[in-house]
C-alpha cells in the first residue's frame, strides 16, 4: 500500500496580524457609518422641530392678521358714532383689546338681510321679521335704516330664532340689551347685519393662543378654542406715522391706521442638545374697515 502525503501551502488561512488589521478596518467603517447615520437622525429631528415651529408661527400670524384686516366686515359703511356705546359700529372693542387680546366685530359670511315688517324696539323684548334666515341664537346684530333714507341704528342680541323671526333680548341684561334712540321705528327694508364678536387671546404662560367667537361679549371668553400650544402674540396699535395709539372707542377712526402683530412659537419638544427652539413672525396690517372709511367725515 502506498502512503499519500499532502503538503500544506504556506498561503492558506490568515495570520493573527492580518485578522487584527481586518477587524480594525471593519470597526472604522462601522463606526464611521454609524456616526453618519446618527448625525443624519439628529439633524432630521432638529430640522423637523424647527420647520414645524416656523410653520406654526407663520400660520397663526396669517390667521390673526387676516381677521384683523377684515375687522368690521358686515358692518354698514355708515355708522352712528354719537349714540350709546352699545350701538356704535366700531370694529374693535376697546374694553377687550390690549397688547395680548384683540376683540373685533366681524362677519365672515358678510351676509345681510332686510326687515319685512316695521320694527318698533321694546325695552324688554321685541321681534324682527327678516327676509333671509342668516342668524342663529346668540348672534349679535346691527340694525340700520340708512337704506331707507333714515339715520337710525342699534345693536341687538338674538335670544331666539323661529324661522325668519328674530326675538331680540330685552334690557334686563346690560350686555345683551339693545341700544337705540327713544321712540324710533325702523321701517320695512331696514338692513340687518350679522356681526358676531371674534376674540384672540394670548397669555404669558405659553399655554397657547386661543380664539373665541360669539354673540355675547364677556370677560371669561367661555368656550375658547386652543389654536396651538407653546405660542403667544403681541399687538402694537399704530397711527399712519407708526406712532403708538392708545385704543379706545373715540380714537379708532381718528388715530388708528395700522396694527402690528408678532407671533412667537416654541418647539413642542426639545432639540437634541436639550435646548428649546423659539421663532417669531411679524406682519403689519391695515384694517380694511378703517382704510375704506378714513376719507369719510366721522363725528
Amino acid at each position: 500500500m502506498r502512503a499519500c502525503f499532502y503538503k500544506l501551502s504556506d498561503n492558506q488561512g490568515f495570520t493573527l496580524i492580518e485578522m487584527l488589521i481586518s477587524a480594525m478596518i471593519s470597526s472604522i467603517v462601522v463606526v464611521g457609518a454609524s456616526t453618519i447615520y446618527f448625525i443624519g437622525v439628529t439633524n432630521y429631528h432638529d430640522r423637523r422641530i424647527k420647520a414645524e415651529t416656523d410653520e406654526t408661527s407663520q400660520m397663526l400670524l396669517d390667521i390673526i392678521a387676516n381677521d384683523i384686516k377684515l375687522a368690521g366686515n358686515g358692518l354698514p359703511q355708515t355708522a352712528n358714532w354719537n349714540g350709546p356705546t352699545n350701538s356704535l359700529a366700531i370694529p374693535f372693542i376697546a374694553d377687550h383689546t390690549d397688547h395680548a387680546t384683540i376683540t373685533m366685530r366681524s362677519s365672515k359670511t358678510g351676509k345681510v338681510t332686510m326687515t319685512t315688517d316695521a320694527v318698533t324696539p321694546g325695552l324688554f323684548a321685541f321681534t324682527i321679521n327678516v327676509e333671509d334666515r342668516i342668524f342663529n341664537t346668540g348672534d349679535r346684530i346691527f340694525l340700520n335704516s340708512m337704506a331707507v333714507g333714515l339715520e337710525h341704528s342699534m345693536m341687538g342680541y338674538v335670544e331666539q330664532v323661529n324661522s325668519k323671526v328674530l326675538t331680540i333680548s330685552g334690557a334686563e341684561d346690560a350686555n345683551k340689551a339693545p341700544a337705540y334712540p327713544s321712540g324710533v321705528v325702523f321701517p320695512v327694508g331696514s338692513m340687518v347685519y350679522n356681526i358676531p364678536y371674534i376674540a384672540y387671546i394670548s397669555t404669558d404662560d405659553w399655554s397657547g393662543i386661543k380664539v373665541w367667537e360669539g354673540g355675547i361679549l364677556n370677560e371669561s371668553f367661555d368656550g375658547t378654542v386652543l389654536m396651538a400650544p407653546n405660542t403667544r402674540f403681541e399687538l402694537e396699535f399704530l397711527n399712519a406715522s407708526l406712532g403708538t395709539v392708545a385704543i379706545n372707542n373715540t380714537n379708532i377712526m381718528n388715530s388708528l391706521a395700522l396694527i402690528r402683530v408678532t407671533v412667537t412659537a416654541r418647539g413642542t419638544s426639545s432639540l437634541t442638545d436639550g435646548s428649546t427652539y423659539e421663532t417669531w413672525a411679524q406682519k403689519t396690517v391695515a384694517p380694511r374697515f378703517l382704510t375704506v372709511n378714513k376719507a369719510q367725515s366721522w363725528n
